[in-house]
């Protein structure tokens, strides 16, 4: 109980809540002058009893990787820019139907979005103004979006859709190429290193495209032999198992290392009838001139790939110094929330770690479906954690670690 016999503070262990009943407040009130009770009563009450606004849930989320500026867009279909650690924020653009995806370019000039009506716009940015609204390049009606990938040398739109893959050029504003595709399962990532490379990425191997024209110029084979005599790590019992019928392997998440020199990705094994079970894979960059043609793909520490629940990405592990952009694999964190939710690290270079290091907590009323899908993490360590319709960003929270 507060002193004044207004709130009630309720503590539970890392998380509280602040209780300020209508009841407590009317009776702190009759201690006072009566002249003063009728007209303060009225405002506490009216305080106490009012509905906060709730603002509309984020489905996209992107963060311009130059100056850390990012567009959000919800689900009444409202695209907006922010500026990293103020409160302004500029309208793109205001449409009728959910934004699902959005993307930025690596030198922040362009950025990609497509709503549930099947509008894909790709604007044009100046990264040197975060604040200066994008301008409309084009936009195109193209239904089902899966996936969208800007190249490195911000030329070509990669747009992986139901059943199709298509290539886009930037700057003529139209369709190179449209082919089938019946990989459902997999990821797409522009090369780390290569400005002609595109990635596809299974479950069992990585093949090579070229951007100009998206025809295939090698295949790698994972050799998942090596790992899968590992036992994964088991979905708590709240992901339903599948149906009898029901088995697949997919590749739900991929990262590039600072440097690019190895990629990390989040796969999933779906027996019949048992709960989906997760690897975290290390792999390297494929190059297209590379003799071999299979890859040693290597597990994460048994003791920090349990802890982990949702990965946000690599910071650098030294993002104080000027230079951290340019900072190698070794010198990386891999930054994510663990099963009580608070964001951790783990050093690439600490191959036999048995834990990994603690920072800070997310607060509890965070923890929705927006916090898991769409948190993230820039290179420099900043955190990007969307809540009930806004973004909530962390800066230096990376810098102190937690002891029990």
């Amino acid at each position: 109980m507060s002193p004044d016999g207004r709130r009630i503070y309720d503590l539970r262990d890392f998380f509280g809540n602040i209780w300020e009943p209508n009841a407590l407040l009317r009776l702190a009130e009759t201690d006072d002058k009566a002249s003063e009770t009728s007209s303060t009563l009225g405002s506490f009450s009216q305080a106490s009893e009012a509905v906060s606004e709730m603002s509309d849930p984020i489905t996209a989320l992107a963060v311009n990787p130059l100056n850390f500026s990012y567009c959000i867009g919800d689900e009444a279909g409202s695209l907006r820019l922010h500026e990293c650690g103020k409160d302004t924020s500029t309208m793109i653009s205001q449409t009728l139907m959910a934004v699902d995806h959005a993307s930025w370019s690596d030198d922040g000039t362009i950025l990609v979005t497509a709503d549930l009506g099947s509008r894909l716009s790709v604007w044009a940015s100046n990264p040197r103004m975060p604040m200066e609204e994008p301008s409309l390049s084009f936009d195109a009606n193209i239904e089902c979006i899966q996936q969208l990938i800007i190249s490195r040398s911000s030329e070509h739109l990669f747009v992986a859709v139901q059943g199709f893959i298509q290539l886009w050029s930037i700057s003529n504003k139209e369709m190179i190429t449209s082919q089938i595709s019946l990989s459902h399962a997999c990821r797409w990532v522009s090369h780390p290193t290569r400005d002609d490379t595109l990635l596809q990425i299974e479950y069992a191997s990585i093949k090579l495209l070229r951007w100009s024209n998206l025809l295939e110029t090698r295949t790698f084979s994972l050799e998942r032999e090596m790992i899968d005599t590992e036992t994964p790590v088991v979905l708590p019992t709240d992901v339903n198992p599948t149906s009898p019928g029901e088995e697949t392997s997919f590749v739900d998440k991929v990262f590039a290392t600072s440097d690019g020199s190895q990629l990390l990705c989040q796969t999933f094994e779906v027996m019949k009838g048992q709960r989906p079970r997760r690897q975290i894979i290390l792999v390297p960059s494929p190059e297209p001139d590379d003799p071999n043609s299979a890859i040693k793909p290597q597990l994460l520490p048994p003791l920090v790939e349990t802890q982990i629940d949702v990965v946000l990405g690599f910071a650098s592990r030294d993002y104080r110094r000027p230079s951290y952009a340019q900072s190698s694999a070794s010198e990386d964190l891999l930054v994510f929330l663990d099963r009580e939710f608070w964001v951790c690290t783990w050093a690439l270079s600490d191959k036999n770690a048995t834990s990994a290091k603690r920072h800070f907590f997310l607060p509890q009323d965070w923890l929705n479906a927006e916090c898991f899908k769409f948190s993230t993490v820039s290179r420099d360590g900043t955190l990007f954690v969307p809540r009930n319709g806004e973004v909530a960003v962390i800066r230096n929270g990376l810098r102190e670690e937690w002891f029990e």
